[in-house]
């Protein structure tokens, strides 16, 4: 007879020894000894075991969830044969990383499990805080902060590169960070500051400034031209010199307003002595920037100039323009006073004291009048010279522009009264007289003839017509009748004397606000026409 309660005995103990078996050959896998930790800052290398249980003969698949800037750096070559994982993160990895890990074996074993790594911005240091500036003068103390990140327990050093040998220290940083430097007047010009930090990690990191001491460096052309116009087959020539600092080389670079140019930087020695000589293809504006360099760390000043090329062969516009409304009403525009007639009379009388010392507008006498039919019908340009040049300085003196003798040759000195009158007229101040300037020149012209016979004084400032243009520094009856006008109407309290001072000019603009004309401060068309209602 069966012993039934023995019977059930021995199956329980039979199952639960089933059930512990399985239970000991169950597959499975876990991650170990993680080094230095789950958190690693890019570039440090981080490794871990993936230890398998259960398994006969094994093969890893690795794969990584991450979602960051670019795909993540981690391939299969990450983990070894025997469940070794090492990994060297980029910067571009920063962020979490979910990295999974899958076992199988050759009789259908498999396990898996996720490891999380957090991957930080590597170690670096930055430069905050500067004061007062980067550009300090001698005996003014320096200050910034070197703000390390990612180190453990950081170590600061300080160093910097001066061609007069740096007083930079190892003292000049402390513990947290913080730098003072005070140069004083031996170390004047450029110096380099490196600040490097290390950690007892291996981590490291560094970060630099430029410190100028002193003026800052500038370059400047010596020996310029005293004219910017030249024409092909004239040689252009100066030297570049610079201050407050010592340039290993030079360079240029160039704005031309043509299609070709034959300009390079072999027309710049090392030493900055320039030499050009435009060819034909060279006709037109050049805008050249010049640059001075020291070679270590590119400390550098520029200077521009400019140089027109003509062409003193190109034969004259046939087009005659004469005076139309349009070209009256251009007159009456003119550019913001301020302290422009000012400006215009200070270069006009240094244009006289150069023009008394030039032989090229020496020996010819001063011309006070114009011929009555004269009219201008030319293209006027540098290097052209005639009766049409000569009556051109007139109009231009008369009408405060040229202080110089009219000898009919279109010099520097003519140039630079044209660009004035250009400048005034608010036409493009070219230098020469075109199509427009030649209309605004006429019109003037034409009523300076028509006003030739009003020279008699009015009696008190009424009836007498206004004719002509009328600017500071000018004399005579038109002053005078002008003066009488502004007085009549409240707007001059002198003794009118005929002479177009400081305080006619502010007479002329409280006229021409109160009239709703832009105060410019001469006499134009528009004024003209309000004067004589």
């Amino acid at each position: 007879m069966i012993n039934h309660k023995r019977f059930s005995i021995g199956v329980l103990a039979l199952v639960m020894f089933a059930a512990s078996f399985a239970s000991a050959d169950a597959a499975s896998v876990s991650i170990q000894d993680i080094v230095p930790g789950t958190t690693v800052p890019a570039r440090d290398l981080i490794t871990f075991n993936a230890v398998p249980v259960g398994f006969t003969g094994l093969l890893y698949v690795l794969s990584d969830s991450f979602v960051g800037a670019a795909s993540t750096s981690i391939t299969s070559s990450n983990i070894s044969g025997g469940g070794k994982f090492s990994w060297t993160p980029t910067v571009n990895d920063v962020g979490t990383h979910a990295i999974s890990i899958a076992i199988s074996d050759n009789v259908g074993n498999s396990a898996s499990t996720t490891q999380m790594i957090t991957v930080a911005p590597p170690a670096s240091v930055v430069i905050e805080s500067i004061s007062p500036g980067t550009n300090i003068m001698p005996g003014t103390k320096l200050t910034f902060v070197a703000k390390a990140s990612g180190f453990t327990n950081p170590k600061f050093i300080a160093g910097g590169s001066y061609s007069g040998g740096t007083s930079i220290t190892n003292a000049n940083i402390d513990a947290s960070g913080n730098f003072s430097w005070t140069p004083d007047l031996s170390e004047n010009g450029e110096h380099r500051l490196n600040i490097y930090v290390t950690d007892s990690l291996g981590h490291g990191a560094s970060a630099s400034l430029t410190i100028l001491v002193g003026t800052g460096p500038t370059l400047s052309a010596q020996s310029f031209p005293s004219s910017t116009t030249t024409s092909p087959g004239q040689n252009i020539s100066f030297i570049l010199s610079p201050s407050n600092y010592a340039p290993t080389g030079f360079s240029l670079i160039e704005t031309f307003s043509g299609t070709t140019s034959t300009l390079t930087n072999q027309h710049l020695s090392s030493s900055g002595s320039f030499a050009w000589t435009p060819l034909s293809s060279d006709i037109g504006t050049h805008v050249i920037k010049l640059i001075g360099t020291v070679g270590v760390y590119g400390q550098n000043a520029s200077t521009t100039v400019t140089v027109d090329v003509v062409d003193p062969n190109a034969p004259p516009p046939v087009v005659s323009v004469a005076p139309t409304q349009a070209a009256t009403t251009s007159l009456a525009t003119t550019t913001s006073s301020g302290t422009l007639a000012d400006l215009l009379a200070a270069v006009a009388l240094i244009e006289k004291q150069i023009a008394e010392a030039s032989a090229a507008d020496a020996g010819a006498t001063p011309v006070a009048s114009i011929s009555s039919d004269f009219k201008f019908s030319s293209y006027l340009r540098p290097g052209a010279a005639g009766d049409e040049v000569k009556q051109l300085q007139i109009i231009l003196a008369q009408e405060g522009f040229f202080s110089a003798n009219a000898n009919g040759r279109f010099g520097p000195l003519t140039v630079a009264a044209v660009k004035k009158f250009q400048a005034a007229h608010e036409l493009p101040q070219l230098g020469v007289v075109g199509p427009a300037t030649r209309a605004a020149l006429n019109v003037i012209l034409s009523g300076s003839l028509e006003g030739a016979s009003a020279t008699t004084p009015s009696p008190a400032g009424v009836g007498y017509v206004f004719k002509n243009f009328i600017g500071r520094g000018d004399d005579g009856v038109d002053v005078l009748e002008l003066q009488k006008r502004l007085a009549l109407l409240g707007y001059f309290s002198l003794e009118p004397n005929g002479h177009f001072g400081p305080a006619t000019e502010q007479a002329v603009k409280k006229f021409q606000s109160a009239n709703g004309i832009r105060a410019a401060g001469y006499v134009g068309p528009s004024t003209r026409a309000a004067l004589n209602k």
